[in-house]
C-alpha cells in the first residue's frame, strides 16, 4: 500500500506542469515520466520479490544493532543544523518545507553511500564510484562476469531510485560527513550487520552477493524510518539545540 501511494504521489507531482509550461504532455516529457514510472515500477517488484526470498537467507541484523538505531529516533536536528546541512540560505516563508524536503532526500543518498561503502569493503570491491543521479538498471549479468562486476550489476538494483532532488557528488560527500559525525550509528549498523552474518571466510559467490544486498535493504529500511523522522517539522519545532561538551 505504501508503495502505491509513493508512485502515485510521484506520477502526479511529475505531470503536475511547471509555471508557464503551456505542454506538459509533450512528446518528450511523457516519454521522460514513461521511464521514470516503470524505473520505480521495476524497483518496488524486484524489491518486492527479494523480501519475499528472505526467507531463504539466514543473514539477519543483529538485535543489538536494531538497538543502537533507536538512537536515531531519540535525536533530533534543530532548524539551523537543518539549513546548514542544505546550505538554504534563502529567508523566505517556503524555506522550511524547501529544507526539510531537501534534507530527506540528501541524508537517505548519505545513508545509501554509506552502506554500499561499507558493503564494498567488507566483500573487498573497489569503493563506489562518485554519486549520480542515474537511474539505469543493468538487466544482464554476462554468464563469465566475474564476482565484482556480478556485484556491481547488481548493487543498481537496490538503490533508492528516483530521488526529488538532483543531487551532486559534493552535497552527497557532504552529508556523509555530516551523518558520521552526528550519527556514527548508522556506519556502525551496516557494518556490525555485515560482518555478523559473513566473516570473509568463505569463497564470494553469486548467492552471497545476493544475499548481502539484500542485508543492505533491510539496514537502509531501518534506517530510511529514522531520518524520515529527522525531517519531520513537529521534531524540529520541538528540538532544543545541542550543548557543546
Amino acid at each position: 500500500m505504501k508503495t502505491k501511494l509513493i508512485i502515485c504521489c510521484l506520477f502526479f507531482s511529475i505531470f503536475s506542469p511547471a509555471d508557464g509550461d503551456s505542454n506538459p504532455f509533450s512528446l518528450d516529457k511523457t516519454a521522460d515520466l514513461f521511464s521514470s514510472f516503470m524505473s520505480i515500477f521495476s524497483r518496488s517488484f524486484q524489491k518486492s520479490a527479494r523480501i519475499w526470498s528472505r526467507d531463504r537467507s539466514n543473514f539477519e541484523v543483529p538485535d543489538v544493532v536494531m538497538e543502537e538505531l533507536e538512537k536515531i529516533s531519540e535525536s533530533c536536528l534543530t532548524f539551523e543544523e537543518h539549513k546548514k546541512l542544505a546550505n538554504d540560505t534563502e529567508n523566505d516563508a517556503d524555506q522550511l518545507y524547501r529544507v526539510l524536503h531537501f534534507n530527506e532526500e540528501l541524508l537517505k543518498a548519505a545513508t545509501e553511500i554509506i552502506g554500499f561503502t561499507e558493503l564494498r569493503a567488507v566483500l573487498g570491491f573497489s569503493p563506489p564510484k562518485p554519486w549520480t543521479n542515474s537511474n539505469e538498471i543493468k538487466s544482464r549479468v554476462p554468464a563469465n562476469a566475474t564476482i565484482e562486476q556480478y556485484y556491481n550489476a547488481n548493487e543498481s538494483r537496490h538503490r533508492n531510485g528516483i530521488l526529488g532532488y538532483s543531487l551532486e557528488d559534493k552535497q552527497v560527500s557532504s552529508a556523509v560527513k555530516f551523518l558520521d559525525k552526528r550519527f556514527p550509528v548508522i556506519r556502525d549498523a551496516y557494518t556490525k550487520s555485515y560482518k555478523h552474518n559473513w566473516d570473509g571466510k568463505k569463497k564470494i559467490d553469486r548467492k552471497i552477493v545476493d544475499d548481502m544486498l539484500d542485508l543492505y535493504d533491510t539496514v537502509y529500511d531501518s534506517i530510511e524510518f529514522r531520518i524520515y523522522d529527522l525531517t519531520r517539522r513537529s521534531k524540529i519545532e520541538e528540538c532544543k539545540p545541542k550543548k557543546d561538551t
